[in-house]
């Protein structure tokens, strides 16, 4: 059974890229759904930006509370003085 996941991605003047399972759901600023398939999925992402850039990734829905491993997932970040968050 698949489920919905609806993923936030934002940043001051860069770009940020969310993939999940090493496919690309969004490059830039905004929001996306997609389908996923019950199990274990692995999201990552990369983030360019200028020093001092805010930048933030989250999964908005569902919310943390369905998640079969309890926590959440909202990533609320400065990109380094280089311009980099490693």
């Amino acid at each position: 059974m698949a489920t919905p996941i609806t993923i936030s991605a934002f940043s001051d003047s860069g770009w940020v890229k969310v993939y999940i399972n090493g496919d690309k759901v969004l490059h830039g600023s905004g929001t996306t759904t997609i389908e996923l398939d019950n199990g274990i999925h692995f999201l990552t992402y990369f983030v360019q930006g200028l020093p001092g850039d805010n930048y933030s990734v989250a999964i908005v829905d569902p919310p943390a509370e369905l998640w079969a491993v309890k926590g959440n997932l909202k990533l609320n970040h400065t990109t380094g003085q280089h311009g980099i968050t490693i």
